[in-house]
């Protein structure tokens, strides 16, 4: 379980009621997600005016230490959250403008070890159960409209 007091987020045992670890954000958090084994917490909070500092982040439960972070413009409830992992934390994707990007789940030093360029692109999915997992992708139609002259 975790709590957020603006730009703190606390992860508390639920067994023992015993603090984890606590983060310090870089501003008022507007979402939180844990990766399936909870290894993981990622964070979101809105940069400041004109920056473009990193503002997913994604902290070790563990430790509390950052274990990757990037810039995130735009957060909707309906697209959050913006990192997915498989049920084994091995495979995790990240949507971004007309591509997927993918990481080892469980070392995000490695950077993106992969890409799917996709024109277009608005929404991935990865099957959260599968060890070797598959993704799904939606390109919003055009909209198209037919001109009639008469």
């Amino acid at each position: 379980m975790c709590a957020i007091n603006e730009a703190t987020v606390t992860v508390v045992n639920t067994t023992t009621f015993k603090t984890v670890c606590t983060m310090k954000c870089g501003g008022t958090v507007n979402a939180v997600d844990f990766s399936p084994k909870g290894t993981f917490l990622t964070t979101w909070h809105r940069p400041p005016s004109g920056a473009n500092e990193k503002n997913l982040i994604v902290w070790k439960v563990a430790t509390g230490e950052e274990a990757f972070s990037q810039f995130q413009k735009v957060y909707t409830k309906e697209m959050w959250p913006t990192l997915l992992w498989n049920k084994y934390e091995s495979v995790a994707c990240r949507c971004v403008t007309n591509e997927v990007h993918f990481y080892n789940g469980s070392d995000f030093s490695q950077g993106i070890t992969s890409r799917l360029r996709i024109s277009g692109v608005s929404v991935a999915a990865l099957s959260p159960k599968a060890e070797n997992p598959t993704v799904a992708v939606m390109v919003p139609s055009l909209k198209v409209f037919i001109g009639l002259t008469g």
